[in-house]
């Protein structure tokens, strides 16, 4: 036994893993998948803000390219940039930019592209993707790059020899990219008299390439520390939920090992509730109470089969000897006088404990069915009707108290059960010469209350929970022939199949037993 008892357990712990590895399952990988979403969301912003920096930045450098561009007297020209723009004029890692204007002609170009004239790169032109004005590029050292294309009208400087015939100046303005190709006409107010002339103007294109060594550099390095620390942030969920889950389930395990190790003969055992989370201590202390219960019951069938053997033992002790004394005196006739009269007042006894042992159980089951009951008034008056003779026997009064108005009820059959065997056993148990009350009560919010009291000598409070057990006597020798402690179990089984309860109370040696229950709508 001991031997099964430990594989089981094993067993039931290893059905508490595979459940620790499903929950697992089901909630790290959900983690892991919200963990990773939100590190690519966040990937791609850093990426996105990184690369918008870098642009707002060439976008700096090409309005300092631009602010250096003049169109004077000798045309378009961008003077001492190779001094004050250093970058634009090296032969390695240099940044490069061109003056071109709308058919495509470089007006200007920087001193770092004459380095790569004959490299096999050329400078992005126009015509490439001419409706971006951003875009990754490779540029004439062969780099990765980006592309920067700003369309403008240049500064105009012109002196009193200059091509007008007086002096004239206009700052640049910007146009969008890419535009419509052609000359622009642009009004201008000329001093001293402030008058108005129309002056035709080239637009000219900037385009200005940087490398992106830098910016592709941090990117990676951003890519790399957002990829390691999610990693690492995954390990650690990984190894927290695994443990915490393991750390969960283990009251779990424990439970399921000691509920599987108790069976039939170890009811009385109960489960540990010294859990710190409050629902496994609720559930433990939930599982007891039914524990408990289940217990409780046993020990009432176990107890209940010892008195219904010790029920059936009597007579057929009493047959047993009747059988012995006719045998040894076959001859008497006193014995042969009341042979079948004791015979079949055994019998009766019998079929009378047989009958109420069925009757309980069709009632526990709710086999019965429930016939509406006109007038509950009548039926109490037949029951008490056919208790008068016993009753005069005892020298006991039965006092019916009840209205003469019809009182309809659920349940006949059930209600009949439960007016006998309450005025039964007050008239047999009843001290000699006391009164028996019976009352009834109309009904009241939609309920019925009828109640038996008399007079008792032998009765206390903690008889009062054990009186409704089947086959309870207060006799524990029970040596009575006409009862057997069968008939308060059949009372409260019926109460409660039509929807009522049935209590007891004792007060000054009288006990009263009141059966409420939901009267004929």
């Amino acid at each position: 036994m001991t031997s099964q008892r430990s594989t089981s357990s094993v067993l039931y712990y290893q059905r508490m893993k595979d459940f620790a590895q499903a929950l697992f399952r089901s909630v790290v990988p959900t983690i892991l998948l919200v963990l990773l979403t939100g590190g690519v969301v966040l990937d791609v912003l850093i990426t996105e803000g990184l690369e918008e920096d870098f642009d707002e930045l060439m976008i700096a450098k090409a309005l300092g390219l631009i602010a250096l561009a003049e169109d004077g007297d000798d045309g378009v020209e961008m003077e001492n940039y190779e001094v004050t723009l250093p970058n634009y004029a090296l032969a390695e890692n240099a940044e490069y930019f061109q003056l071109v204007n709308d058919s495509g002609k470089a007006l200007i170009n920087s001193a770092s592209l004459s380095y790569w004239e004959d490299s096999g790169h050329p400078f992005p032109g126009l015509n490439e993707r001419d409706n971006q004005a951003l875009l990754s590029v490779t540029l004439p050292d062969g780099r990765p790059g980006r592309l920067l294309r700003k369309r403008f009208v240049p500064r105009l400087d012109y002196d009193e020899d200059g091509a007008f015939g007086f002096p004239l100046e206009m700052d640049a303005q910007f146009l969008d990219f890419p535009g419509e190709p052609g000359i622009i006409r642009i009004q201008q107010l000329v001093e001293p008299d402030n008058k108005p002339i129309t002056i035709e103007r080239q637009p000219l294109t900037l385009q200005l390439a940087v490398g992106r060594a830098s910016l592709d550099s941090l990117l990676y390095k951003v890519h790399s520390v957002l990829l390691l620390t999610g990693l690492s942030i995954m390990l650690v969920i990984v190894l927290l939920a695994r443990r915490s889950i393991n750390k969960a389930v283990k009251p779990l395990r424990v439970m399921a090992v000691e509920l599987h190790d108790i069976d039939e003969q170890r009811f009385n055992e109960r489960l540990r509730t010294d859990s710190n989370v409050n629902e496994l201590h609720d559930l433990a202390q939930s599982v007891n109470v039914l524990l408990g219960r289940v217990d409780a019951a046993f020990e009432r069938e176990r107890r209940f089969s010892g008195d219904v053997a010790h029920e059936l033992r009597t007579p057929l002790a009493e047959l047993r000897t009747l059988l012995d004394v006719t045998e040894r005196w076959p001859d008497d006739p006193a014995i042969k006088q009341t042979f079948s009269t004791d015979v079949r007042d055994v019998t009766d006894r019998m079929q009378r404990i047989v009958e109420t042992l069925l009757q309980l159980s069709r009632s526990e089951q709710g086999f019965d069915l429930l016939i509406n009951c006109q007038d509950l008034t009548e039926l109490v008056r037949h029951c008490a009707g056919k208790l008068e003779q016993a009753a005069q026997d005892k020298r006991i009064t039965l006092q019916v108290h009840m209205t003469d108005t019809a009182i309809g009820c659920i349940g006949l059959d059930q209600w009949q059960s439960i007016c006998g065997n309450l005025m039964e056993n007050a008239v047999e148990y009843a001290t000699e010469g006391s009164q028996v009350d019976i009352e009834l009560k109309p009904a009241t919010d939609g309920l019925i209350q009828f109640s038996v009291t008399n007079q008792t000598s032998n009765l206390t409070e903690s008889d009062l929970d054990n009186m409704f057990e089947r086959l309870w006597q207060k006799d524990t020798s029970r040596t009575s022939s006409l009862h057997s402690g069968l008939g308060l179990a059949l009372v409260r089984s019926c109460a409660k199949q039509i929807g009522g309860e049935v209590k007891a109370t004792l007060s000054q040696d009288k006990l009263t037993i009141l059966v409420v229950a939901p009267a004929l709508a």
